[in-house]
């Protein structure tokens, strides 16, 4: 089904500027079923930073029907130029489980 559900902040192939930071404040935040928190940069300039705060609990669990995980990601694609960002959770529990993952890559 393509794209899954989630928040991002990209800079596209082709375009220069700077990526934006995806920012949350909360009690308790739940990434489940392939929903994605992505920050990341394909083209040229550098990806934002995903920042989660969290007074009692971060969850990211699971795939999603099309394969995709429950993630955050800052990435910098291949063929892109910039730097990245980085991936700061804080909270009293964190839990990364059946698939999810918390990645900060580059690919190019």
């Amino acid at each position: 089904s393509g794209i899954p559900s989630g928040a991002f902040s990209t800079v596209e192939k082709g375009a220069v500027g700077k990526g934006g930071s995806i920012e949350i404040t909360t009690n308790s935040l739940f990434v489940t079923g392939g929903a994605q928190l992505q920050a990341l940069t394909r083209g040229q300039g550098d990806a934002g930073s995903v920042k989660i705060t969290a007074g009692d609990t971060v969850s990211f669990d699971g795939v999603g029907g099309d394969g995709f995980s429950s993630a955050a990601f800052s990435t910098v694609e291949k063929g892109a130029v910039g730097k990245g960002g980085g991936i700061e959770i804080t909270t009293n529990s964190l839990f990364v489980t059946g698939g999810a993952q918390l990645q900060a890559l580059t690919r190019g």
